[in-house]
């Protein structure tokens, strides 16, 4: 009769611990399917070189690699109107989900998110009080041997948290943008 009740309570805690691993595998399996990681630079304004994206995109698990680029120049209210000098991330809106899970993805938006930072350049400025509003990017690319200056247009899609200079939290704009600048 011990043994009986003793194979019972075994056999009761091996089903148990199976339902429970089989649990856990869905869990893990699930956060693998959602899991998004980002990988920048150590240096902030430097780049990944092509071999180590190429390195990455062969890894286990990774579906793709979003290339990063950095433009720097100056966000503009309009004309001879400065904001401050900022640097531009590219990322795309369709694939990723930004900070605190700023989602855009399916909703073909087009414009910039700004770090939520107040500056002070050509007296205080507040970034979430340009949401909505639309806000100018001029900055400056080679061709050839010429220099050339060109401006965005942009709308203030949202802000993201931010803590720090305005030069540590770079703006974000769609990955569709001139082809020259990546």
């Amino acid at each position: 009769m011990t043994c009986i009740f003793c194979l019972t309570i075994f056999t009761l805690t091996l089903g148990i611990a199976s339902i429970a691993k089989e649990a856990v595998n869905e869990n893990v399996e699930e956060l693998d399917k959602n899991n998004v990681l980002h990988i920048y630079p150590r240096i902030h304004g430097t780049y990944i070189p092509q071999n180590m994206i190429d390195e990455i995109k062969n890894l286990d698990n990774v579906v793709s690699v979003i290339s990063q680029y950095n433009i720097y120049g100056l966000l503009e209210e309009s004309k001879n109107n400065p904001i401050y000098n900022v640097t531009i991330n590219g990322f795309d809106f369709n694939e990723g989900i930004l900070e605190e899970n700023i989602d855009y993805r399916g909703m073909n938006v087009s414009g910039i998110v700004l770090p939520n930072l107040t500056v002070s350049l050509n007296g205080e400025k507040v970034m979430e009080d340009y949401v909505g509003r639309t806000v100018f990017f001029t900055y400056e690319y080679r061709e050839g041997e010429k220099i050339l200056s060109e401006t965005i247009e942009c709308k203030v899609l949202g802000t993201y948290s931010a803590y720090g200079a305005m030069e540590e939290n770079p703006l974000c704009l769609p990955m569709a943008v001139p082809p020259f600048l990546f």
